[in-house]
C-alpha cells in the first residue's frame, strides 16, 4: 500500500473579527477587521501548502469550527467556498465536522456547513455521527483503505456513540470536536461537551480532535489522540509569552501531518504556519509602592523589541488610582506605538474609597448578571457555566451578608 498522507486541522474560525478597534488601514482590505483578514490569509496559506505538498496530500480532516459562528457573514462563507472548491479541484478529499461554534442553536436553522457538500466536501453535522468510506471517495487509495468516523459536536449531546468501532482491514480515523473525559487541560477547567474516554481508547489508527487551540496537544497519554490547535490565536489567553518560550502550549501554530501505512503506526509531524499574527502576553508588572517615573520606566522596558505587527497585552497590577491620574498619557501613547496594538490593563485600587451606606439591591443582582452575560458572552456553553458559577457566588455572598446582619 502506498503510504497515505493526511492533514489534520481544526478551529479555523472563519468570520472571527476580534476587537472593533483593530481595522486594516491600507490596501485592498482597508476598513475590514484585522483579525478577519488574518484568518483568511491563514486559510489561503493552508490551501496553497496542501496543493503544493510533496508527497501528495490525499485527505484533509477539519475537526470542527470551520466558522466562528453558526450564522457566518458572507465573506466567511465565500472564503470557505473558495477553500473547499480549490482543494476539491486539486483532488484532495475533505472531511468536515461541525464544532460548537458553527453548530446551529436549533435544527430549524440548518447547518452553515451543509452547502459545502455541493462543493465536494464530506460534512458531518447535527446529532448523529457519520461514517465516510468507500462509497464516496474519488481515489482508489482512500476507497480501498480508509474509513473516517466523523463525530460532530452535536453528537456528543446525547447521541449514541456506542456503535462506533474501527473496521478490520482499514485505516480508521476518528474525528471529533470537544474535550476528552479525564484529559489533561491546557487552558481552564470549564466543563464542555465531553468525548467519552472509552471511545478514544478504541483501536483507532489516528484520532483528530478539535476545540483546544493549543497545537499538538495530547489529551490522554494512553491513546494517539491529538488536537491540531488553531492557525491563529484568537485571544490573549492563547497568546505567546514574551520573550518566546519554546515549550509553551501556544508557542506554535499549524496543522498536523500524518503519514500512515496500512500495517504500521501513524507517523505524526507538525505542518507549521509561520506567518500567524503574534499575540504576545507580557509578564505583568506591579505599580505597588512605585513612583510615576518608575512605572513608566517598567512599561518602557517591557515593551522594547516587540514585533511591529504584534498585538500585545501588558497588565499593570496594584496601581493606586491617584498614581494612574498622575501618569503622562501622551508618553504612554508613544509607547503603545511600538507594536500594531498594545493593550495596557490597569488594575486600580483606591485606599480612600467611600462606602455608600445604602446596601445594594441584592434581589436585582441575578437579573443584572443574566442580562450582562446575554449581551457579552456569545458561546452558549460558556455562558451557562459562567452564569451558574456567578449565581453560586452571589448566593454565597447574600447568605454571608444575612448571617452578618443576624449576628449584629
Amino acid at each position: 500500500m502506498t503510504p497515505l498522507r493526511i492533514v489534520h486541522v481544526a478551529d479555523l474560525h472563519l468570520g472571527f473579527t476580534g476587537p472593533s478597534s483593530l481595522i486594516v488601514t491600507d490596501g485592498a482590505d482597508a476598513g475590514r477587521p484585522l483579525r478577519e483578514t488574518d484568518i483568511e490569509r491563514a486559510v489561503r496559506w493552508l490551501a496553497d501548502a496542501l496543493i503544493n505538498a510533496t508527497p501528495t496530500v490525499h485527505l484533509l480532516v477539519i475537526a470542527g469550527d470551520l466558522f466562528h459562528r453558526a450564522n457566518p457573514m458572507p465573506r466567511a462563507v465565500a472564503a470557505a467556498a473558495e477553500f473547499i472548491g480549490t482543494l476539491h479541484a486539486a483532488g484532495i478529499e475533505v472531511v468536515i465536522i461541525e464544532g460548537n461554534h458553527d453548530a446551529p442553536v436549533t435544527p430549524l436553522h440548518g447547518s452553515p456547513l451543509s452547502y459545502l457538500e455541493t462543493l465536494g466536501a464530506h460534512v458531518a453535522h447535527g446529532s448523529e455521527a457519520r461514517t465516510v468510506g468507500a462509497q464516496v471517495w474519488r481515489t482508489d487509495i482512500l476507497r480501498d483503505h480508509v474509513i473516517v468516523h466523523a463525530v460532530p459536536h452535536g453528537a456528543l449531546k446525547g447521541g449514541d456513540l456506542s456503535s462506533l468501532h474501527p473496521v478490520d482491514g482499514f485505516v480508521n480515523l476518528l474525528v471529533a470536536h470537544g474535550r476528552v473525559q479525564g484529559e489533561t487541560r491546557v487552558d481552564d477547567p470549564r466543563p464542555v461537551s465531553s468525548i467519552p474516554a472509552d471511545l478514544i481508547r478504541k483501536d483507532w489508527t489516528y484520532i483528530a480532535l478539535g476545540d483546544a487551540h493549543a497545537h499538538n496537544h495530547v489529551p490522554l497519554t494512553s491513546s494517539d489522540a491529538r488536537y491540531a490547535g488553531s492557525l491563529e490565536a484568537l485571544t490573549f489567553a492563547e497568546g505567546q509569552p514574551h520573550p518566546f518560550v519554546h515549550d509553551d502550549p501556544y508557542a506554535h501554530r499549524g496543522a498536523l501531518d500524518i503519514r500512515i501505512s496500512k500495517n504500521g503506526p501513524a507517523a505524526i509531524t507538525s505542518f507549521l504556519y509561520g506567518d500567524s499574527r503574534p499575540l504576545l502576553r507580557l509578564s505583568p508588572i506591579s505599580a505597588d509602592g512605585k513612583a510615576v517615573s518608575e512605572v513608566l520606566a517598567l512599561i518602557d522596558e517591557a515593551t522594547r523589541d516587540l514585533p511591529a505587527e504584534a498585538l500585545v497585552q501588558l497588565e499593570i497590577q496594584h496601581c493606586p488610582a491617584v498614581l494612574y491620574a498622575q501618569l503622562n498619557h501622551q508618553e504612554l501613547q508613544l509607547l503603545r506605538q511600538r507594536a500594531r496594538h498594545i493593550d495596557l490593563i490597569w488594575r486600580l485600587y483606591d485606599d480612600e474609597v467611600l462606602q455608600n451606606e445604602t446596601a445594594p439591591a441584592a434581589d436585582s443582582l441575578p437579573d443584572q448578571w443574566t442580562a450582562y452575560l446575554a449581551e457579552h458572552v456569545e458561546d452558549d456553553t460558556e455562558r451557562t457555566w459562567v452564569q451558574t458559577e456567578g449565581m453560586k457566588r452571589l448566593l454565597e455572598a447574600r447568605a454571608a451578608l444575612e448571617r452578618a446582619q443576624d449576628g449584629s
